[in-house]
């Protein structure tokens, strides 16, 4: 929490953020794969959060996101993202 990240806000930070820089990733590793491309998503800690929010907007209809994961498997996930998110801004 306390570690050096120059010209990085909390809002570098967040799951909107995250969840983009998530879809940029899957986009890159589906280069071939038409709109719609499908995959398996493992999310682990707050990688699962970040997996479970990006595969709830996926199958919510979001324009913005190309691929959707046709599974998704949590590790070690936290069950409330409101309880991370306000953790995380204690840092």
């Amino acid at each position: 929490g306390r570690s050096d990240s120059p010209g990085l806000d909390a809002a570098s930070y967040s799951i909107d953020a995250s969840v983009t820089a998530l879809a940029d990733v899957v986009d890159q590793a589906l280069p071939g794969a038409a709109t719609g491309g499908r995959f398996h998503l493992l999310g682990q800690s707050w990688g699962g959060i970040l997996a479970y929010e990006y595969a709830r907007r996926a199958y919510a209809g979001d324009a913005s996101l190309t691929h959707v994961p046709m599974s998704l498997t949590l590790a070690n996930t936290p069950s409330s993202v409101a309880r991370v998110e306000a953790a995380a801004m204690t840092l």
